[in-house]
């Protein structure tokens, strides 16, 4: 998909975000066709106000620790890409870099540093990337400067839900304010719950699904655009 969102993972760069089209869209009620507007985004630290009838899909939002999201929480363990080999059909390198979905190069694997995939890799170092968040599906190696956050619940649409979520933070961090663990632990990432004030899962990942097949219909809309006589 080349137009405004892009859904791959992984892949060599160059790799477009589509977090950007995300955060534009991303509101209390999904897909009601209700206009947007600074105070209906939910992240953006205003109470929502109703543009127009809101949907009955719709899920309130709660602050959530960074620990309830992310049970499980491992550092990069590479030392750097100076201490591996480039291959260009090789394992994925994640840097500090918010560029390429974190990733700086491909390297041949080396089997104590492969760290799983279906994760959210932390960028804790790195000026102009420290803050951001990227959704990793496949296995990689990362530098020192990453955290990687897991949880059962993660595929590729609740992840990269997640991370545009979690990218709202950055803008505390600098070169005098790292991301360091303890801070990450602390982060709170506004989600939202269920009627048990759960974080709905199911609702983000739907929420997506209906983002990326409104993206693969307005694609295949312009190609039978263009291709007209």
């Amino acid at each position: 998909i080349h137009n405004n969102l892009h859904f791959s993972y992984g892949v060599k760069p160059p790799i477009r975000k589509f977090k950007y089209a995300l955060y534009q869209h991303v509101a209390i009620s999904p897909l009601t066709g209700c206009p947007k507007s600074p105070s209906s985004n939910p992240f953006s630290g205003h109470p929502p106000q109703r543009s127009c009838r809101q949907s009955q899909n719709q899920r309130p939002v709660t602050p959530v620790f960074h620990p309830r999201v992310f049970p499980i929480l491992v550092p990069g363990k590479s030392k750097g890409l100076n201490h591996l080999s480039v291959y260009d059909k090789g394992i994925s390198y994640l840097g500090a870099t918010n560029l390429n979905n974190g990733v700086l190069d491909f390297v041949s694997p080396v089997e104590k540093q492969v760290q799983k995939g279906n994760c959210i890799a932390f960028i804790r170092n790195g000026e102009g990337s420290m803050g951001y968040a990227v959704y990793k599906a496949e296995d990689f190696i990362a530098t020192s400067d990453m955290t990687l956050g897991y949880n059962p619940h993660l595929n590729r649409y609740t992840g990269t839900f997640i991370t545009t979520v979690a990218d709202r933070i950055r803008g505390k961090y600098n070169f005098g304010y790292k991301r360091n663990a303890a801070r990450l632990a602390k982060e709170i990432l506004t989600l939202p719950v269920d009627d048990d004030n759960e974080i709905d899962w199911d609702y983000m990942e739907n929420y997506m699904k209906a983002k990326e097949q409104k993206a693969i219909l307005c694609y295949l809309h312009q190609i039978q655009t263009r291709h007209k006589p």
